[in-house]
C-alpha cells in the first residue's frame, strides 16, 4: 500500500497532475480518509474530483468549480465556498455546518441528510437539489433559491428565509420551515377556496325549508 499523503503532498500532486492525478492516487488508497484542513483551494477548477470522506474543515474553496464533484461524508465545516460551482455534486450526508455559502450554486446537487447548520448561504442556489431530510437549522438563506428542490423532511427550523424562492418545491409533513414556507399549490389553494364558499345546493335546501309567510 503506497504511503500516505500529507495535506500539502495532496495539495503538490492537485496542482502538478490536476484532477485525474488526484482521483487514481485516491483510488490506490482505497478512498481513506484525508486531511486537507485548512488548505486554500480557491479559484481551483476542480470538476469530477473525488473528495470523499475528506477533512476540508476551515479550507478555502472561494469560486471554486467543483461540478460533478463527490463529496460523499466530507466534512466542510468552517470553510468558505463564496460563489463556487458545486453543479450536480454527489454530497450526501456530508457536513457543511458553519460554512461561507454565499452565492454558492448547489444546482442539481445531491445533499440527502447533510448537515448544514449554521450556515450562510444567502443568495445560494439549490435548483432542483435533492435536500431530503437535511438539517439547515439557524441557516441564513435570505434570496437562496429552491427551485424545484426536494425537501422531504428537510429542517429549517430557526432558518432565516426571507424573500427565499420556493417556488415548485416537494416536500412533506415532516418538513419543519424557519421564517418562511412555500405557498400552497394552486391545487390546495382551490381546495381551500371552495370549502370557504357556501354550498349553493345547501343553500336553495335551507331556502326551500324556511316556513312559508301567512
Amino acid at each position: 500500500m503506497p504511503e500516505l499523503l500529507s495535506k500539502y503532498e495532496w495539495l503538490d500532486l492537485l496542482q502538478e497532475h490536476g484532477v485525474a492525478g488526484f482521483n487514481q492516487r485516491r483510488r490506490q488508497d482505497g478512498f481513506n480518509l484525508i486531511d486537507l484542513s485548512g488548505l486554500d483551494l480557491s479559484g481551483m477548477d476542480l470538476t469530477g474530483i473525488n473528495l470523499s470522506q475528506a477533512n476540508l474543515q476551515g479550507a478555502l474553496l472561494d469560486f471554486a468549480i467543483l461540478n460533478e464533484a463527490v463529496l460523499v461524508f466530507s466534512r466542510f465545516t468552517n470553510a468558505s465556498l463564496r460563489e463556487a460551482v458545486l453543479y450536480m455534486v454527489e454530497a450526501p450526508e456530508s457536513d457543511f455546518s458553519g460554512c461561507d455559502l454565499y452565492q454558492a450554486d448547489f444546482t442539481g446537487a445531491d445533499l440527502q441528510e447533510c448537515l448544514m447548520e449554521g450556515a450562510d448561504a444567502k443568495e445560494a442556489k439549490f435548483l432542483d437539489a435533492n435536500l431530503n431530510g437535511a438539517q439547515l437549522q439557524r441557516c441564513y438563506l435570505n434570496d437562496a433559491d429552491f427551485t424545484g428542490a426536494s425537501m422531504c423532511g428537510t429542517d429549517f427550523t430557526e432558518a432565516d428565509m426571507e424573500w427565499a424562492i420556493l417556488t415548485g418545491v416537494r416536500y412533506s409533513e415532516t418538513t419543519r420551515w424557519g421564517n418562511q414556507r412555500p405557498p400552497a399549490s394552486p391545487e390546495v389553494a382551490k381546495l381551500v377556496s371552495a370549502l370557504a364558499e357556501p354550498d349553493s345546493d345547501s343553500a336553495e335546501d335551507s331556502e326551500d325549508a324556511s316556513p312559508s309567510d301567512t
